[in-house]
């Protein structure tokens, strides 16, 4: 796949399967070759009360790499956070106001909905290309429902598996 024809890419990551997405963000924000119009990046992880951000893998370089991004593409990211609640989010997002404005946080795991909204309309899936990498169990699951989803192949749901 050439990426000129990319037009979205989707990047899941569960835990310290972030980290190749880090990398990722990073070589994009800094290109002057390539960015996709559409970024939606789905970071799952575990936290705990209260949750503290500075903690969170790669969380702050994230957000910052994302918000710059945004300036050239339509980029979102949203953190899922299993172990805490909504209050805490909450608390979190009063501690730090950053949060608000670049990402979106829920407390619970990621779900083929979201997988569904990340792929956006079926119509334009042939241009959207998708990285997962995390837990066996999430990786390889994810990656067989979006490979079967309409407008998708499974030649464009690539995954990082170091297990």
């Amino acid at each position: 796949m050439d990426l000129q024809s990319i037009e979205r890419l989707v990047l899941v990551g569960g835990g310290v399967g972030i980290n190749p997405f880090q990398s990722m963000v990073q070589d994009m924000k800094h290109s002057e070759d390539w960015l996709p119009r559409k970024l939606r990046v789905l970071y799952a992880t575990k936290a705990v009360s209260p949750i503290k951000p500075e903690e969170i893998l790669f969380l702050n370089e994230l957000r910052s790499s994302i918000s710059e991004m945004q300036k050239s593409c339509d980029a979102e990211f949203k953190l899922f956070l299993t172990g805490v609640g909504l209050q805490d989010i909450k608390e979190m997002e009063q501690r730090d106001s950053r949060v608000e404005t670049v990402m979106e946080t829920v407390a619970r795991r990621i779900t083929e909905k979201d997988l569904d909204e990340a792929l956006g309309a079926e119509s334009s899936r042939e241009q959207t290309l998708v990285y997962v990498c995390g837990p066996k169990a999430m990786t390889d699951n994810f990656v067989e429902y979006i490979g079967s989803r309409k407008g998708m192949e499974k030649k464009r749901v690539m995954c990082e598996k170091w297990w």
